[in-house]
């Protein structure tokens, strides 16, 4: 008997860190090849645009900074450009959204209004127009090694340890 599996076509941040890559990351700080791929996970992010006008001493100045937010845990960041493709995932590979698209928002706007004080070093108020852009999501490999389990960030190649109860 054949079971149907549910996919979905998401707009994935693009990908440069492919599955060997991955595993030879890990394999070289184990300092053996034993590593395999459990599976890979598509983590959603909320992605935002925050069109600012700074009070600077020479006027205003406009700037625009985008903002992911965790779409799980809620937490923001400001992230560089990236581009968008997109992938037909199993709905299994998926983490499901815990944040609210209000609770992002806010999110992006503390991140926004927090980074922009702090790379502009200013306590002044200047004005913000967050624009909810999708819903993107980034692919990580889950990958075991001996008794350690760590997530490997596709897009960029960061390495995050993970208890063996988390995946």
């Amino acid at each position: 008997m054949r079971m149907m599996v549910d996919k979905q076509l998401l707009n994935v941040i693009q990908q440069r860190i492919d599955a060997r890559t991955a595993l030879r990351s890990i394999d070289v700080l184990a300092g053996a090849a034993t590593a395999h791929i459990e599976r890979k996970m598509y983590y959603p992010y909320y992605s935002f645009t925050a069109n600012c006008l700074v009070p600077t001493l020479f006027g205003k100045k406009e700037m625009t900074v985008n903002c992911l937010v965790d779409g799980v845990s809620g937490l923001g960041a400001t992230a560089g450009a990236f581009s968008i493709e997109p992938e037909t995932v199993s709905a299994d590979d998926l983490l499901q959204l815990d944040v609210s698209a209000q609770e992002a928002e806010r999110a992006a706007r503390r991140t926004v209004s927090h980074q922009l004080s702090r790379k502009l070093r200013m306590i002044a108020s200047f004005h913000m127009n967050i624009e909810r852009q999708s819903i993107v999501y980034k692919g990580f490999w889950i990958i075991r090694s001996q008794d350690t389990l760590v997530m490997v960030d596709a897009s960029s190649g960061g390495i995050h340890p993970l208890s063996s109860r988390a995946a």
